[in-house]
């Protein structure tokens, strides 16, 4: 009696397969101290540079409020004047109606 194909125990390898991890570099401990120090230096330059950038981005701005300020009070003071001159005109009108009745 022949055993079929499907009887048969598959063929498995002896010794389990390698593992597939990454291999890991190892570098000297000064290196790592090496590569540290550039990162923290290129981090603070970085940060630097951007403060800067804000530094002056807020100093434009201050300025530009500054005048909006000044332009606001000069129209205040405008509209004050404004109101004291139609304040005497109406007094005039009234009298001079007063006077026509």
């Amino acid at each position: 009696m022949k055993s079929s194909p499907l009887c048969q125990s598959p063929i498995t390898p002896s010794k389990s397969p390698a593992s597939k991890k990454g291999k890991l570099v190892h570098s000297p401990t000064s290196a790592t101290a090496m590569d540290t120090s550039d990162v923290v230096l290129q981090l603070s330059q970085l940060i630097n540079s951007r403060s800067d950038v804000l530094e002056k981005l807020i100093s434009d701005n201050t300025l530009q409020i500054k005048g909006l300020k000044k332009t606001i009070d000069f129209a205040c003071a405008k509209i004050k004047d404004i109101n004291k001159g139609s304040a005497v005109l109406e007094k005039c009108i009234c009298n001079d109606e007063a006077r026509l009745d």
